[in-house]
């Protein structure tokens, strides 16, 4: 007979995500640009067999062609009242996706996947962070690269296998949880990959939060926030900025944190139409003809307690708008599979040799931060190795 304890252990056991897309994995390994990125020291990479992934660009591209939304290529030129030239609408992000178009067919011809093999590196030039031009939407991007997306992944099945992997997901998080990137591939959205990455970089690192969100992020962020809280309890938290001269006014604020009954897991959003907490405006989220969208219009900055404050002390250096996991359990929230890099010999030392900056970083992290996730997570690293689908097991979150 099962006791009412033994019943609550079990329903407690169930992850928060409850559909979890078929044979999508979770394989973590050292961020080997770290001289150049200012994400942590560990990457999250989420892939599937790219038999898997052929029938869901296959569905995603029809579905694409049938929405409502203006392409790149559909969005008319636009005359200033000074000039006859015709300028590109700031909207359509052509410029763009044209570029990035041209860079994947220019690619297929080093490996099968070419560009498509880093869902980050697209991600990249959608946002336009380190190039020129216009950011693009997420809507019109996936219908201009998703067809081409497919072609790489039939050209990775032809030259291997139905099973061999393809990553369709990609993060990258500091070790206190400050996502720093997260990106999913063209024609893959709408499958649930996004609020998984998003969970399982929560129950990894203790919490995921940042300071600036794309519009999909922030809604991600709130869906599963609300998930993980549903049934608890909340309360409001005042911001309180003491005013940079005498007699100012105080910069005020509020967040709603809110927790599950058990009270392990934390949903903390900002209230909007504060000091600083402001929806963003119509043209920040769809731009003009002469501006484009910005890419993350939600900007919220850490909360930090200076001198002379009132604001309340729970608050000190967390994000108005994060997710916090407190618990024991190792998948409360995404019961993804997940593998991780071996932390022995692999090659020349094994990519945690005792002197590489991942390692050395892990460590001291987890030595300055005893109670933090990460640091219970390295605690329990066990030396056994176990090659599981073609990828070394060790750590198993």
């Amino acid at each position: 007979m099962i006791t009412f304890d033994q019943l609550w252990d079990l329903i407690k056991a169930d992850p928060i995500l409850q559909e979890t897309p078929e044979s999508l994995i979770q394989l973590i390994r050292p961020n080997m640009n770290l001289g150049y990125s200012d994400a942590g020291v560990l990457q999250h990479e989420y892939k599937m067999p790219v038999g898997k992934v052929i029938p869901i660009l296959e569905e995603n591209i029809d579905r694409l062609g049938k929405l409502r939304n203006r392409r790149h290529d559909q969005w008319p030129d636009v005359y200033s009242e000074w000039e006859d030239e015709p300028y590109e609408d700031s909207r359509s992000g052509r410029s763009t996706v044209e570029g990035t178009l041209r860079e994947m067919k220019q690619d297929r011809f080093s490996t099968p996947l070419g560009l498509t093999e880093f869902p980050q590196h697209l991600e990249q030039r959608r946002i336009t962070r380190h190039g020129s031009g216009r950011p693009v939407a997420w809507t019109p991007w996936q219908q201009a690269l998703a067809p081409e997306v497919l072609e790489a992944a039939i050209r990775h099945e032809a030259a291997n296998d139905s099973k061999e992997w393809m990553t369709v997901g990609h993060g990258a998080p500091t070790l206190d949880g400050n996502v720093a990137q997260m990106s999913v591939l063209p024609g893959m959205g709408g499958q649930g990959i996004g609020s998984h990455m998003l969970g399982t970089m929560a129950q990894t690192y203790g919490r995921a939060g940042d300071d600036t969100y794309s519009p999909e992020a922030y809604g991600m962020w709130n869906k599963l926030g609300r998930k993980m809280t549903e049934g608890g309890y909340g309360r409001r938290m005042a911001i309180n900025r003491k005013p940079w001269r005498d007699n100012g006014k105080w910069d005020t604020d509020h967040v709603i944190r809110r927790k599950n009954q058990e009270g392990d897991m934390i949903y903390q959003r900002p209230v909007m139409g504060g000091s600083y907490f402001e929806e963003p405006s119509k043209w920040q989220l769809k731009g003009t003809k002469w501006g484009a969208p910005q890419m993350h219009p939600y900007r919220f900055e850490q909360i930090y307690r200076r001198k002379g404050d009132k604001t309340n002390p729970e608050l000190h250096g967390t994000y108005p708008l994060e997710l916090r996991y407190e618990g024991e359990e190792h998948n409360p929230i995404s019961d993804l599979k997940t593998y991780v890099t071996p932390m022995g010999a692999l090659g020349a030392g094994g990519f945690f040799h005792e002197s590489a900056v991942p390692l050395k970083r892990l460590k001291d992290f987890s030595e300055k931060n005893p109670e933090s996730r990460i640091a219970q997570l390295v605690g329990r690293t066990t030396s056994v190795t176990l090659k599981v689908d073609g990828y070394e097991e060790g750590l198993h979150l």
